[in-house]
């Protein structure tokens, strides 16, 4: 993914010139699963995580066939 699309995605919720030192690891943590739980439209409606879980999966289930 492109890095100024993300850089968007996270400043829906960290506004510009925030500082960062002052966002809680617990705030961190909560954007962090929000976008990797946000359907996008490039994936299809898909999500980071389905599409991340969906490669490792299929990728260990074809090693293990070997």
């Amino acid at each position: 993914m492109e890095e100024n699309f993300t850089n968007e995605l996270i400043r829906e919720y960290i506004p510009k010139k925030s500082k960062f030192n002052k966002v809680s690891r617990l705030e961190i943590t909560n954007i962090q699963n929000r976008l990797n739980n946000r359907p996008l439209i490039i994936l299809e409606y898909i999500t980071l995580n389905q599409m991340f879980f969906n490669n490792t999966e299929s990728k260990l289930s074809s090693q293990s066939l070997d």
